[in-house]
């Protein structure tokens, strides 16, 4: 008896999923498949983004200048009601103007490096003595501190 009752309720189970779907549009998804293979604005978007803009860090004028772009680019898209909304002060802004470090002797050699964010700029030139100096975590930075003045 149990096992009829079962059968019943998987038969009426599936007869109701059958009815249930909607049809495919495949015209739609042959249009949406199009627009993605053939006229895609990933890449442009992205190397815009990445290549021109270029690191965005917050209230600086390069995430102003991202945000500004997106905004108009989406509105040439037609979307309407794209803009920039405000979010609330933040504090200054910081960007780069000019940095490079580079080992002068015993010969030549360009460093890589990278300033922190927000650091303040120097009064020109700095000159020191290098340092190998190990940091993996921010506590190591307490064994350093106040040693490193002239190097």
């Amino acid at each position: 008896m149990l096992y009829r009752f079962m059968l019943i309720g998987l038969i009426l189970c599936w007869s109701v999923s059958v009815n249930g779907q909607e049809p495919v549009d495949q015209q739609m998804i042959a249009k949406i498949k199009m627009e993605g293979f053939q006229r895609s604005q990933v890449m442009k978007t992205l190397r815009y983004l990445t290549d021109v803009a270029g690191p965005r860090l917050t209230g600086s004028p390069n995430w102003r200048h991202a945000g500004e772009w997106s905004r108009d680019t989406l509105k040439d898209w037609g979307l309407k009601n794209s803009k920039l909304e405000p979010w609330g002060t933040f504090g200054r802004g910081w960007s780069i103007e000019a940095f490079s470090i580079e080992m002068l002797e015993p010969q030549y050699r360009p460093l890589l490096a990278y300033p922190k964010a927000w650091t303040p700029s120097t009064d020109g030139i700095i000159t020191g003595t290098p340092e190998f100096i190990e940091i993996t975590s921010e506590k190591d930075f307490e064994k350093y501190k106040g040693n490193l003045a002239g190097k």
